[in-house]
């Protein structure tokens, strides 16, 4: 064929551009023919202008067509004799208008059907599609979830692993702050032995001073020598992740520890009976020593006893209690008391009130 190819707008107007009609497809009906436009092929219509294609409509890819030879035709084209008054043409029609009328009502249908197996088969292909598309979101969201559930894991190992290097961190810090103590507590010891040395060679006929400063010198270094056996102990056992069972040891170092407080001895069987940890509790009796407004608390009796506001963690809940008062001379009266129920308490704060 020598004629061209009018394309129309989807508004219906035609375009300057045209194409050669100088190669034909078979549409995937295997009946139509279509003319390739813009990497798609459109259906030729043949009207009254010519053969047109229609942008917008529908159109296939060339995978989905057959190449076909520049003068082919309908597959099956109507005979003119099924022009009939179904098909009305103007008087005076053209040849083409005559051969646009061919594609008669069966035509058209097989047409119809044609294009509805075509839209059918695609639709399959791209439900088949997605159905792949879902089972790979499925498959990479439980990817996900065993990879959160892995990580989850491993946080709380993290979690783990950072509390007991705070922990080992806190047990390094109190050997330091003893053996800190103890050197001082043997610097103590040398400057009383020098000061025996300096009477003793400054005052030889005092013989009754150099005697009692002997006497003094050897019970010092024989309570430096006890307060260093403990001292170690304390440290192999906290070396060793133990917590001693005796608290006789802890109370020989409260002078030295809290030198402001004066703690109820029953107080440090309520902490060997109730605590596996001591250590918040160690940190509210700090602050009590260095300044008793340092902790918050709220006043319970009227001769002075405060309770602590914070609950004190004893390892296996917050039920310990700490209580104290100002005494004469800048020093602090404390009692630790583990609260069994609400009425128990009560019972404890009018016994502190009595000053029982």
């Amino acid at each position: 064929m020598t004629e061209t190819i009018k394309i129309i707008d989807p508004a219906g107007k035609p375009l300057a551009k045209e194409i050669a009609d100088d190669a034909r497809w078979r549409l995937p009906d295997g009946v139509s023919l279509g003319a390739f436009y813009s990497g798609r092929i459109y259906p030729l219509v043949n009207t009254t202008q010519g053969w047109v294609i229609r942008l917008g409509g529908q159109s296939y890819a060339k995978k989905q067509c057959q190449a076909a030879t520049s003068d082919a035709a309908p597959a099956v084209p109507p005979p003119r004799a099924q022009v009939t008054a179904a098909t009305p043409l103007r008087p005076g029609a053209s040849v083409r208008e005559i051969e646009g009328a061919w594609l008669t009502t069966d035509e058209q249908a097989r047409m119809t059907r044609a294009a509805a197996t075509t839209q059918h088969a695609r639709v399959a292909d791209e439900l088949a599609h997605l159905r792949n598309e879902l089972a790979d979101a499925r498959s990479a969201r439980d990817t996900l979830a065993a990879q959160v559930k892995r990580l989850d894991a491993e946080m709380i190992a993290l979690r783990q692993s950072l509390r007991d290097d705070r922990r080992l961190h806190k047990c390094e810090s109190t050997n330091t702050d003893l053996r800190g103590q103890l050197t001082h507590a043997q610097r103590l010891v040398a400057t009383a032995q020098h000061t025996a040395q300096q009477a003793t060679a400054g005052q030889a006929s005092s013989e009754a001073r150099v005697t009692a400063l002997k006497t003094e010198l050897t019970q010092q270094r024989q309570a430096m020598t006890a307060l260093e056996q403990r001292l170690k102990g304390a440290l192999a056992d906290t070396a060793k992740g133990a917590r001693p069972e005796a608290w006789a040891w802890f109370q020989a170092l409260l002078p030295v520890l809290w030198p402001r407080l004066q703690v109820a001895p029953e107080s440090w069987q309520v902490v060997a009976t109730h605590c596996t940890l001591i250590e918040p509790l160690i940190r509210v009796l700090t602050a009590l020593d260095g300044d008793d407004s340092a902790q918050s608390s709220y006043s319970i009796t009227a001769n002075g006893w405060r309770e602590v506001q914070a609950h004190i963690a004893t390892g296996r809940d917050d039920r310990l209690r700490v209580y104290w008062r100002p005494l004469p001379e800048q020093r602090v009266a404390v009692v630790l008391y583990y609260k069994q129920d609400d009425e128990g308490q009560q019972a404890f704060h009018r016994q502190l009130e009595r000053g029982a």
